[in-house]
């Protein structure tokens, strides 16, 4: 016998972990990307899709670069190209 809704043990709340925001990259690709405490998120169609088995999309996580500049002064921050659709993310490096 199959059970039903009232037995069903109740699933755990949803939290809202991060805002996200729809972004058009310069090639007029589509993307989101938000902050996560110190992090930066990216999220971003996986376009090297076979079939089902394969994820829609990659999550992409990297710190936001003013979470290293109050722990070092020698931090450069520098603008990459990145992916597919020319999309463009600040990458931080410690110099020593």
């Amino acid at each position: 016998m199959s059970g039903n809704a009232n037995n069903s043990p109740k699933p755990p709340p949803l939290i809202k972990a991060a805002g996200l925001w729809q972004k058009s990259s310069v090639k007029g690709g589509q993307y989101l990307t938000g902050r996560l405490g110190g992090m930066k998120v990216l999220i971003l169609e996986n376009r090297e899709r076979q079939s089902d088995d394969d994820p829609s999309h990659h999550l992409f996580i990297t710190e936001v670069c003013l979470s290293i500049a109050k722990d070092s002064t020698n931090v450069r921050c520098d603008k990459k190209e990145v992916g597919w659709n020319g999309l463009r993310v600040g990458w931080c490096y410690v110099e020593q």
